[in-house]
């Protein structure tokens, strides 16, 4: 799981606002 920039699509640090990005074989689309 990371957290992604909603504008640039850079991963962000602890403690920032953005996207979640969740990648497993438990995860539908």
């Amino acid at each position: 799981m990371k957290v992604v920039d909603t504008v640039t699509g850079e991963t962000l640090g602890p403690n920032q606002r953005g996207e979640l990005h969740v990648k497993g074989p438990q995860i539908m689309k």
